[in-house]
Parts: C-alpha cells; structure tokens; sequence
C-alpha cells in the first residue's frame, strides 16, 4: 500500500466535518445571541467519555427561561457569563456560542443551498 494511502483514506472524514459545521452554521444562523448565567456546571461520564455541561439562566424578548444540560467545552463557575445561540422560535433550544477556524470560509456560502 502507497504511503500516502492513509491521507486519502482520511479525507472523507475531514469532508464530513466540514459539512456537519456547515449544517451548523446554516441551521443557527438566524439565532439570536444572548449572554446567560451559569446556575450550576457539572460533568457526566468519567474519563475520555465525559462532557461538561452547564444550567444557565437567560432573557430573550422580555422573557425568563431556565435551560439544563447546555454541553461546554471550558470551565465555568456559578455566577459566570456564557454566550448562547438561542433560537427565537423555541427558546429552550439553545447551544454555545463557539467559532471554529473554518467559520470564516463557510459563512459567505450560508446563502447558497449546499
């Protein structure tokens, strides 16, 4: 087998999260931004199989919402600010705010259907 048969091999996998970003993306785009506070932050799982999660607390239009269960990928203690991606339609359904590098070349092909 060619060397260079393990980065092809590879390929398919880097495409699909490229993609999965993209849907992402596209998907929240029309979010809104909110800054909540963090009521309470624990972890689930043990070793490589853990995730970090967050309750926080928000306003969005005039209107408290509580939220449990919001996956993070930093510490945060009671009381912290996190920025949130909420969606206006259905305000319990929210994700963090993150940027990955490659956001900055698939958000100009937001408008197109990929």
């Amino acid at each position: 087998m060619p060397e260079y048969a393990m980065y092809i091999l590879l390929v398919p996998f880097v495409l699909f999260a490229i993609y999965r970003r993209f849907r992402t993306l596209k998907k929240t785009q029309r979010w809104k931004k909110v800054v909540a506070i963090v009521d309470s932050s624990y972890t689930r799982g043990a070793g490589e199989g853990s995730q970090d999660y967050v309750d926080v607390h928000y306003e969005l239009g005039g209107q408290k919402f509580r939220v449990t269960r919001v996956r993070h990928e930093q510490t945060f203690n009671i009381g912290d600010s996190i920025n949130l991606l909420v969606d206006p339609e259905n305000p319990a359904n929210c994700m963090t705010d993150t940027t990955a590098l490659i956001d900055r070349f698939l958000k100009p092909h937001l408008a197109s259907n990929l």
